[in-house]
């Protein structure tokens, strides 16, 4: 595991007498609170929450997004899931009806042949 540096080790500075402290404890030198620096503390902070924002908002859209496009592929493969199963069931049907006229006539073709064969017998034992 890595060590932890210097940046991992700042405390939480939100305000300008936190910020004048770190720097006298760090640094040992002791800033105005007219200095001219401490706007770059403002300017930081003021950037810092105004991309605070920008990612809450680009996260908000991002997930908006995704949601939509995952809900559509959803909807989607379940529409194309739909049509493969209607297609089946269609397949599935005129399958089951060719079979059934092909047993319907092989139904009536053996009651034909029983009947011929036995007129043919009859005749050949009553001869």
């Amino acid at each position: 595991m890595a060590d932890n540096t210097q940046e991992d080790k700042l405390p939480e500075i939100e305000t300008w007498e936190q910020l004048r402290y770190h720097i006298h404890q760090t640094q040992g030198l002791s800033v105005d609170k007219d200095d001219p620096v401490m706007v770059a503390f403002i300017l930081h902070k003021v950037f810092l929450r105004d991309y605070d924002s920008m990612l809450q908002r680009h996260n908000t859209a991002l997930t908006t997004v995704i949601g939509t496009a995952f809900k559509g592929l959803t909807e989607q493969a379940q529409n194309q899931h739909f049509e493969d199963i209607s297609g089946l069931a269609n397949k599935t049907q005129k399958i089951y009806e060719r079979q059934f006229k092909l047993a319907r006539f092989f139904s009536v073709f053996n009651v034909i042949t029983i009947f011929v064969g036995v007129l043919v017998l009859y005749y050949l034992f009553t001869k």
